[in-house]
């Protein structure tokens, strides 16, 4: 199993922090909600900055063998407590087939303090969804 823990680098207040976490090893759910898989994550914890602004980037090879797709998106808490938004998250719609991928989303109007970004999963109307090779990456922005 690979694994490369939050790793948060950059500057004291806050702005242009970037933060970065990778698991590498392939596991699934069948869950039709967001949800952790067995080795949770990745995440990344960041002070977000008072612009209330921050650059998320995530990435997978995610697959649906016996159904019609697949999602990954991200949780926040801590200071800032929002669930997965379906409308940004990372999509593969096409049934049965793999897909390596990577979706950026510019996050705003956050509140200022510690937040702890967590990639979650889920597969769209049937099968099992795999997901592998997943990352996620969180800058703060001014």
């Amino acid at each position: 199993m690979g694994y490369w823990p939050d790793h948060p680098v950059g500057g004291g207040n806050g702005i242009g922090q970037v933060g970065h976490s990778y698991i590498f090893t392939g596991e699934s759910t069948a869950s039709s909600a967001f949800t952790d898989l067995t080795t949770p994550g990745p995440s990344v914890t960041l002070d977000v900055p008072d612009s209330g602004t921050v650059k998320v980037t995530v990435s997978a090879t995610m697959t649906n063998a016996t159904g019609d797709g697949c999602l990954m998106g991200v949780a926040l808490s801590g200071a800032n407590t929002v669930g997965v938004d379906t409308g940004v998250a990372l999509r593969n719609d096409l049934e049965t087939h793999t897909l390596g991928a990577s979706r950026t989303h510019v996050l705003e109007g956050l509140t200022p303090g510690t937040t702890t970004f967590t990639a979650k999963y889920r597969r769209r109307t049937s099968g099992s969804a795999e997901f592998s090779g997943r990352d996620l990456t969180v800058e703060t922005l001014p």
